[in-house]
């Protein structure tokens, strides 16, 4: 991989990409997320799939999503998707305060990092303006680790 990619509308061939490259863990955490069953979120689906597809060969996977208190329709909706990963075998937990999670980033193996403002959702997928950027920078990576750990760690199943 490059050392930096600018990602403006498609962050899903990335992300697959980066979990191709995973050894040992990929961990994503995200605001808001929004599957549905026609074309609007199939590059979402797939992702979906090949992360559950990785899981279970063994590879750590945690998806990490926004149950804010504050704003009950998106937890609700966050909520309302955990039996259809949990179908997937993609260990999910809700952080649910006491502030907002609204940081959206992605890690593997300590190697390997995206972030930016891209949500799991048809608009951001698609119309929003949206920047990621996914950077090869192993002390990132290894910066970032512990915040995904510590969020994680207080996250509800």
């Amino acid at each position: 991989m490059p050392p930096a990619t600018l990602i403006t509308n498609r962050l899903i061939p990335h992300l697959l990409a980066m979990l191709s490259y995973s050894q040992r863990y990929f961990y994503l955490a995200n605001f808001s997320i929004n599957i549905t069953n026609d074309w609007r979120t199939r590059d979402l689906r797939t992702f979906l799939t090949a992360l559950s597809a990785r899981a279970k060969t063994g590879l750590d996977v945690r998806f990490l999503l926004a149950s804010p208190p504050g704003i009950p329709r998106l937890a609700a909706r966050n909520i309302s998707y955990a039996a259809y990963l949990a179908g997937l075998k993609i260990p999910t937990r809700f952080y649910t305060g006491p502030s907002v999670q609204h940081a959206k980033f992605a890690i593997s193996d300590d190697n390997s990092v995206i972030i930016g403002s891209h949500n799991l959702t048809f608009r951001s997928l698609s119309s929003n303006v949206e920047v990621s950027i996914l950077l090869d920078d192993p002390a990132l990576a290894v910066t970032l680790r512990p915040v995904f750990d510590h969020l994680w760690g207080i996250a509800k199943p």
